[in-house]
């Protein structure tokens, strides 16, 4: 079982055993989406420069004329592209620091009854599904031996390897283990469990 610096105790029922608790991948990642992602964030800054150099000159020339910076004009028009500056800037650095935020408070769980992931970012979510009746899981692994243990079937692969939801880096709307390291150890962990529970009689 993988060391975590979180107690779960008060995630486990009476009784309940945890097998097995890990975390995604951790630090700034570089993911397949990225290959289209950072193009068209530069292409967005690029965008976004050109309206914020040309205020500037605005700026300078309205300092030169008076004692403002700040006329009417550039303050409407400052209000109007500072959004779309800091968009560009999230989508070129902001997304990676987000990322990686959220993953540091991301957990995994395994126990003797369910799968359980807990994100501890913008508040506290829990998603817990019973191994018994969890839907067809679904392993992609990568190169380095992590991967995504998915609770479901996705639609495609695409829906895989380009993962949309929720913090930057983008992950799939399906529940699953994702980033996960030793990823086909950690299937072979949820399936066996699986297994156990099934055969256990009903209370």
């Amino acid at each position: 079982m993988d060391s975590s610096p979180e107690s779960f105790d008060d995630l486990l029922d009476p009784g309940e055993k945890l097998l097995w608790s890990g975390q995604p991948k951790q630090g700034f990642l570089f993911q397949i989406s990225d290959y289209y992602t950072i193009p068209f964030s530069l292409v967005w800054m690029g965008f976004a420069m050109t309206p914020m150099l040309a205020l500037s000159i605005g700026m300078a020339n309205a300092k030169e004329k008076s004692r403002y910076y700040l006329t009417p004009g550039i303050l409407v028009a400052l209000l109007f592209i500072l959004p779309f500056f800091l968009a560009g800037i999230h989508i070129v650095a902001g997304r990676f620091f987000l990322d990686a935020a959220v993953r540091r408070k991301t957990f995994y769980l395994l126990t003797d009854r369910r799968v359980i992931v807990q994100k501890n970012y913008f508040g506290r979510q829990t998603v817990s599904l019973e191994l018994t009746l969890l839907p067809a899981i679904t392993l992609h692994e990568w190169k380095d031996n992590s991967g995504d243990i998915i609770f479901g079937t996705p639609t495609s692969m695409w829906a895989v390897i380009f993962k949309s939801n929720w913090n930057g880096k983008t992950w799939s709307a399906l529940p699953g283990f994702y980033l996960v390291r030793d990823a086909r150890q950690v299937h072979a962990k949820i399936r066996a469990a699986q297994a156990e529970a099934r055969r256990r009689p009903l209370v």
